[in-house]
């Protein structure tokens, strides 16, 4: 290695002058390349480096640690937005501080300050502790009373500070969300009072009308009138099933209770009729066959109007087949009336006037028209409307069916039929 450093300045020398040449292309200046090597001379040092790095630790808590850590709330679901809520709802600090110390309970947790894997918080009655280190000796700990926290939460919620940017978005779900339970257990409390009122109704009917030996027919029928089978089948269910040790409640009935109200629940307890239990059953045999009767007529009405749809004549749009009357031609020879079929065997016709082109449903012209057209495919166009109004409406019934019953409804005694027309008329059959 000496003796080849010890010829470079005559080679140097030689490139220099040009008594030689480099095989190959040199990037590197011949300054450079000589420092290079004269480096490669220098006797190298070394440095001892030690096993372990120490990190100096920082034996404080800084208020943006404390900061993050009081956004993320109690630790309980939806916690920070409860506590948002309440800050902004206006309360003072007394109650805001009573209110933290509910909302965080008692508890803690681990990773606890943002960039500190070995950080632990704490809250119980006295406050909020956090710590960094080892649990059991700790090299930097605070105790964050809840006044002092009401306080720093205060000041984080009135600078818009207190929820991140991600926890606002989330926070305008849970708002939605919120509101979406309250409508919905509101609907439920107007439910229940409903089904309450429906169980007093059930007993106020029953002492109003039974004379002693007998309840007269239509009993049930009114309360189930007033507050629909549903609710009516629900309430006498759930009163079979809190009094299903009842020996004067027929076994049928029963067994249809707890097709509809499997257990007696106790929240339930409430909506229980307290009328005599051989009354309560002649009363919910009467509702039973009153709801099987408005099912069959329920039915009956659903398969008649399926039927009424099916013979309906079906005219799909702009298959009128018109034709030209050519006894009306003009002395032109140019066509001033066409007539086209309705489905039911009827007519319609248009005739060319100085108004326009009339459209009407009798070939007898001086009856009023039913629409005048400027051109003639508006007038075809208001007569396959006519033509498909006619198909919805004319003759066709909206059929309702009524059966009187004997006494014990195994018997229909008269049975008819009503029906309504498109111009309001009713009759009956």
């Amino acid at each position: 290695m000496q003796d080849a450093f010890s010829r470079t300045p005559k080679a140097l020398a030689q490139l220099e002058s040009g008594e030689k040449k480099l095989r190959f292309r040199s990037l590197v200046p011949k300054e450079e390349l000589r420092a290079e090597l004269d480096n490669l001379l220098l006797q190298k040092k070394t440095f001892p480096v030690s096993d372990r790095v120490e990190v100096k630790r920082e034996d404080f808590i800084t208020q943006d640690e404390i900061d993050q850590r009081l956004g993320r709330g109690s630790g309980v679901e939806h916690g920070s937005f409860r506590i948002y809520d309440y800050f902004m709802e206006g309360h003072d600090s007394k109650e805001a501080a009573d209110f933290l110390k509910h909302e965080y309970g008692t508890g803690g947790s681990s990773h606890a300050l943002a960039g500190a894997d070995h950080s632990w918080e704490d809250h119980d009655f006295k406050g909020i502790r956090l710590r960094k280190g080892d649990l059991s000796a700790p090299y930097a700990d605070v105790l964050l009373p809840w006044k002092a926290v009401e306080k720093r939460i205060r000041k984080l919620v009135q600078e818009d500070k207190y929820l991140f940017p991600e926890g606002k978005e989330a926070y305008a779900e849970y708002k939605e969300e919120q509101a979406q339970k309250r409508l919905e257990k509101a609907q439920e409390k107007i439910e229940r009072d409903t089904k309450v009122s429906c169980k007093d109704a059930i007993d106020r009917a029953i002492a109003e009308n039974f004379d002693g030996h007998r309840l007269p027919k239509g009993t049930a029928e009114g309360v189930i009138r007033e507050y629909g089978i549903e609710r009516v089948s629900y309430v006498l269910a759930n009163t079979v099933m809190h009094r299903r040790q009842e020996e004067r409640i027929s076994p049928e009935n029963k067994e249809w209770a707890k097709s509809i109200e499997p257990y007696a629940m106790y929240e339930s307890r409430d909506i229980v009729a307290a009328s005599h239990p051989a009354v309560l059953n002649g009363f919910i045999n009467q509702a039973r066959r009153y709801i099987e009767r408005e099912k069959e007529l329920a039915a009956q009405i659903e398969a008649a109007q399926t039927q009424v749809q099916e013979d309906m004549p079906d005219i799909p749009e702009g298959e009128l087949d018109w034709h030209i009357v050519h006894e009306m031609d003009d002395d032109n020879g140019q066509p001033t009336e066409w007539s086209a079929k309705l489905p039911n065997g009827g007519f319609l016709w248009i005739d060319k006037e100085a108004e326009g082109y009339a459209l009407y449903d009798t070939h007898n012209t001086d009856a009023g028209p039913v629409s005048v057209s400027e051109t003639l495919g508006g007038a075809k166009e208001g007569g396959e409307d006519y033509a498909l109004r006619f198909a919805d409406v004319d003759e066709t019934e909206k059929i309702k069916v009524a059966l009187e019953s004997s006494e014990d409804f195994s018997e229909p005694a008269i049975g008819f039929y009503t029906h309504q027309y498109a111009d309001g008329r009713e009759g009956v059959r």
